[in-house]
């Protein structure tokens, strides 16, 4: 049998959002990496490109978790209103049965 309490999934699907925001913060903080002559010295220029490209596909990959992450909330919370709902239901149900 399930016990599932509707405020506690309300209660994590806002902590979701919360860490969503979080990485996608993070993920931003990444993009903005400069990859200029200051980075590697002149040498080190020809590891730039590579190191350009890697850094913005990690970042575009943090901002992909950050938005699973947030539709991961989204459900969560869509989850806490059905079992809400489904329990009004059956309690006014119940209510209206004659003995």
């Amino acid at each position: 049998m399930f016990n599932v309490m509707p405020a506690r999934l309300t209660t994590h699907s806002q902590w979701l959002a919360g860490l969503a925001g979080d990485i996608a913060a993070a993920g931003q903080q990444g993009a903005g990496v400069s990859f200029g002559v200051d980075s590697f010295g002149l040498v080190g220029q020809l590891f730039a490109d590579q190191a350009r490209q890697t850094s913005q596909q990690a970042a575009a990959e943090i901002q992909k978790f950050s938005e699973l992450t947030s539709d991961l909330g989204d459900r969560v919370s869509a989850t806490a209103t059905d079992y809400q709902d489904i329990d009004d239901k059956n309690s006014d149900d119940l209510g209206q049965v004659q003995i």
